[in-house]
């Protein structure tokens, strides 16, 4: 399984014979498979190292934007709603 650590999570994703699953912290988080790739004319590698920075760069997004950047553990749960809203917006837009 190939690993990207972000902070204290890892992202991480394994490619199988139709697709490829991500998985948040060794949990099984998305799972893109034949005929839901999100961009054909790539191996299923590539489309899984471009959804995993995807989702990084709207985790940084959120983090960034965030009013309490010096405060940040008190306000994981609204950090961690962002950036599940932002994933839902991406994956629909996938």
């Amino acid at each position: 399984m190939n690993s990207f650590a972000y902070g204290d999570s890892v992202l991480s994703y394994l490619v199988s014979d139709d697709g490829y699953d991500i998985y948040l912290d060794n949990v099984l988080w998305i799972s893109q498979h034949e005929p839901y790739i999100p961009i054909k004319t790539k191996t299923y590698e590539e489309n899984a190292v471009i959804q995993i920075n995807q989702l990084i760069e709207i985790y940084n997004e959120a983090i960034e934007n965030s009013e309490l950047e010096d405060n940040k553990d008190n306000d994981i749960n609204s950090l961690l709603v962002d950036f599940s809203y932002r994933v839902l917006l991406l994956e629909l837009d996938l």
